[in-house]
């Protein structure tokens, strides 16, 4: 508002900067037109990536048989609105509650609060433990995304501002995919 830009120019150049709130937005606007690769008012084969039939590129052949494509579809449309969630996520965390600042070429230089990202940092790993006990018990094990994020999480926390950054977002995604296995070992 202050720099008189219409919104579609503000979303541009906040879309410039950072790829988190790119991401997010065409995320949100794929899974609102409906299955991911489907665009509202192209028939199906006629998108470029669709083929006949409406079925999506790079999709098991195996799960659209089993499935069928439609419940494929939705469930692309369903890990699309995941994602588009996690992006907006980090994005709020970075300029709205530690306001971090950043020079000409998008690198974090400083953090209006430190001592909010080490208590998030803090937080998320408690979170992201507790949610893999919960996915041993539920299923087994942890699951080996999770495992992974958190333990690239724990790198970066010792890291610059930058990779303590990455390390929040890699924790949140270690506790997503552990609540994500007890979501489906519960039903």
């Amino acid at each position: 508002r202050t720099a008189n830009l219409s919104r579609e120019l503000a979303r541009r150049r906040v879309a410039a900067a950072e790829p988190d709130f790119a991401i997010a937005a065409a995320l949100a606007r794929g899974s609102a037109e409906g299955p991911i690769g489907v665009a509202a008012g192209v028939p199906a084969g006629g998108a470029a990536g669709v083929p006949a039939g409406g079925a999506i590129d790079g999709l098991p052949h195996e799960v659209a048989t089993a499935w069928g494509a439609s419940t494929a579809a939705s469930l692309l449309a369903l890990a699309g609105s995941a994602a588009a969630l996690h992006s907006a996520a980090a994005l709020v965390a970075r300029h709205d509650a530690l306001a971090v600042r950043t020079d000409d070429a998008g690198v974090p230089t400083a953090i209006g609060s430190p001592e909010a990202l080490r208590a998030l940092l803090a937080g998320a790993a408690v979170t992201a433990r507790a949610a893999a006990r919960a996915a041993r018990i539920a299923t087994g094990a942890i699951p080996l995304r999770a495992r992974l994020a958190y333990q690239l999480a724990l790198i970066e926390a010792g890291g610059p501002l930058d990779d303590q950054l990455a390390a929040l977002a890699d924790l949140w995604a270690a506790t997503a995919a552990s609540r994500l296995a007890v979501t489906l070992a519960r039903n």
